[in-house]
């Protein structure tokens, strides 16, 4: 099963997107990185080059010299949003950007971008790469996380992590709106679990894109 799973064109589209993510030539030595689908997934290692994506990046940890604010009642953040209006669907890539923005804040994340099944960027937020190759590298691990669906009996597998070298890593994380897949790649340390932060922000970009998608349908049946 596993050579069945490495085998894969999308995992080797993958794996050449990597090197265009990390600046590196196609003929040079293979980088790679580890592939880690939810649930049961496959693990396949390989080397890469250790300097992070982003170097200029300053990591923000509090002043020990403050006060500690006295824990309260419920710290979660508060994420719920009003859908906007059909006459407001011109700004839904402002919305969805700020979605990003606030996710990468909260999170820690370096990056992240929201990109359809065709591998077209719909929403972006500091992308470490061309928004052209960032959204593709996004569908390819999108399709091989259904390939993972197949191979490993997983139903639930929805999202794929990959270290891009010894400093950061990308996830890609699957969801459905009205049939329709989308995928959310972000860009972050390897220390950071990312995934509570994407769970949030998942409901809210999912209501942004669902009233942009039925707005769609009417006007097509109009």
């Amino acid at each position: 099963m596993s050579s069945l799973i490495h085998s894969s064109e999308e995992l080797k589209e993958s794996i050449a997107l990597m090197r265009t993510l990390l600046g590196e030539d196609a003929a040079g030595e293979e980088s790679a990185a580890g592939h880690i689908v939810s649930g049961d997934g496959a693990v396949a290692e390989t080397t890469a080059s250790p300097e992070s994506l982003f170097p200029d990046a300053v990591a923000i940890s509090p002043d020990p010299a403050l006060p500690t604010p006295a824990p309260t009642a419920d710290t979660t953040p508060d994420i719920s949003i009003e859908p906007p209006e059909a006459s407001e669907t011109l700004y839904r890539g402002d919305q969805l950007e700020g979605c990003l923005h606030a996710l990468c804040n909260r999170g820690g994340l370096s990056g992240a971008m929201i990109a359809d099944d065709n591998g077209f960027a719909v929403a972006a937020y500091n992308s470490p790469v061309e928004s052209e190759v960032f959204a593709a590298l996004a569908s390819v691990l999108g399709q091989t996380i259904d390939k993972a669906v197949f191979f490993l009996g997983q139903q639930d597998a929805n999202n794929i992590s990959l270290d891009v070298n010894y400093a950061d890593k990308v996830v890609v994380r699957k969801f459905t709106v009205a049939d329709n897949p989308f995928y959310l790649i972000i860009v972050c340390p390897q220390h950071i679990d990312e995934r509570s932060e994407v769970e949030l922000s998942i409901e809210q970009i999912k209501s942004i894109l669902a009233v942009e998608t039925a707005y769609a349908g009417i006007e097509e049946k109009a």
